[in-house]
């Protein structure tokens, strides 16, 4: 929500790479070397984003056992 209030906001990692594809769209010289910096920097957000939702889908599971243990009622998208 920051940036649609025009604050400033790191770039995200679709913007990241978005933004190097769309550098080199229809262009058969090499990629520039702020895109590769910017693809690395996109790939160490990405494996640091999925652990964090690996964590988190170890962490649902955990309350789901719970609540399965403990013969809650049906909540959606859990069976």
């Amino acid at each position: 929500t920051l940036s649609s209030r025009e604050f400033e906001t790191p770039p995200s990692i679709n913007g990241r790479i978005g933004g190097a594809a769309y550098a080199v769209w229809n262009s058969t010289s090499d990629v520039p070397g702020m895109y590769n910096e910017s693809i690395d920097i996109a790939e160490k957000q990405l494996n640091e984003a999925a652990a964090t939702v690996s964590d988190v889908e170890q962490k649902i599971k955990a309350v789901e056992n719970l609540l399965d243990k403990n013969k809650a009622p049906y909540t959606p998208g859990r069976y």
